[in-house]
């Protein structure tokens, strides 16, 4: 089973959910939580998905470390 994300709405509401709901999910208003050390957690299926959701471009082949690079990379600028 592949890894859940956390997406968040308004004031505290949190869900777990699949990665190919995501773009479902932000139709509803959810976003998809603010990405600190939980991305050392995350896989590489997951970690594109999220990279996505943000508008980060990476390699569709690129390896969880790369994606989690520029995620971080992204966070910063």
């Amino acid at each position: 089973m592949s890894e859940l994300i956390k997406v968040v709405r308004g004031e505290g509401e949190e869900a777990d959910i699949r990665p190919d709901w995501l773009e479902q999910w932000e139709g509803w208003g959810w976003k998809a939580a603010a990405a600190g050390d939980d991305l050392d957690a995350m896989d590489a299926e997951v970690l594109h998905a999220l990279a996505k959701e943000r508008g980060v471009k990476v390699h569709a082949n690129a390896g969880a470390d790369k994606v989690r690079e520029a995620l971080r990379q992204a966070a910063k600028d």
